[in-house]
């Protein structure tokens, strides 16, 4: 998020009132891996509500995704190569959305390699299969002394979700995973957990898949290097209505940039 953004309440009207300003949607503010996402998922389920409508003329929305710095820059979150992906948690709750999330980000990373295969930056089956993954199965290992009551927890948490897992005494971890036993005294009080399923996923290559995916299946206009100033309510989008839902309806949002201004119903941080 931009930290020079001001919310201001005040009816305002555009310097220019005979200037045409570009309206749409949705406005999405920030475009790292919550940013990009959530514009690539509002383009999917408006399209689908345009699809599915008894109004065979209504459009799909239309939504534009604003970054201040470039388009993968290393300077928020969601840079790097690596974050780690599991179903091992001491909470049942993030275990279970482990679960979820991961069988999301394979049928995801299909979609990836099948849209960027049949795209015109993509002329063969060589220069398809070369496209990084977004996620790298390699098994995760939690371990500790059989007595340490967090690792209890993970234990009965992987039971309680039906999760496939590995339960380790000290002689096989020492036998399974021989630089841990280098670095860690694995006495013979230690236990580990191993689940097959747990992984990496490369953070940058999440986020320029859904940038992609925004763009070339949804729709959604992508400005990089573009900065939010301020977002303003339009004069008149905000009247007294004892209707709450039909004014909400109506309003409509200002948000200037350093390079334009834009209208929208609806605006995203």
């Amino acid at each position: 998020m931009n930290n020079t953004v001001v919310h201001q309440t005040d009816h305002v009207i555009p310097t220019s009132p005979q200037q045409h300003l570009q309206e749409y949607d949705y406005i999405v503010i920030g475009a790292g891996i919550l940013g990009s996402s959530t514009a690539y998922h509002l383009s999917q389920r408006h399209r689908g509500e345009a699809t599915n409508s008894d109004n065979a003329t209504q459009e799909p929305s239309k939504i534009l995704l604003l970054e201040q710095f470039s388009s993968l820059h290393n300077r928020g979150s969601s840079h790097g190569n690596s974050r780690i992906i599991r179903y091992t948690y001491e909470d049942g709750m993030y275990s279970r959305m482990g679960i979820e999330s991961l069988a999301q980000w394979k049928t995801l990373q299909q979609l990836y390699h099948k849209t960027k295969f049949l795209s015109k930056e993509s002329d063969d089956e060589k220069s398809s299969q070369a496209l990084p993954p977004l996620y790298v199965n390699t098994g995760t290992l939690d371990f500790g002394r059989a007595s340490n009551e967090d690792l209890q927890k993970v234990v009965q948490v992987v039971r309680n979700n039906g999760v496939s897992h590995e339960i380790l005494d000290a002689k096989a971890l020492r036998q399974r995973f021989p630089a841990l036993a280098r670095s860690v005294a694995l006495t013979n009080d230690y236990i580990g957990v191993y689940q097959r399923d747990g992984g990496s996923l490369n953070a940058i290559e999440c986020v320029h898949m859904f940038q992609y995916l925004a763009q070339h299946v949804g729709g959604v206009q992508f400005h990089d290097q573009e900065t939010v100033n301020q977002i303003m309510t339009l004069v008149g989008s905000n009247d007294d209505d004892d209707d709450h839902e039909s004014s909400s309806s109506r309003r409509r949002y200002l948000v200037r940039t350093n390079k334009n201004m834009y209208v929208t119903k609806k605006v995203i941080i």
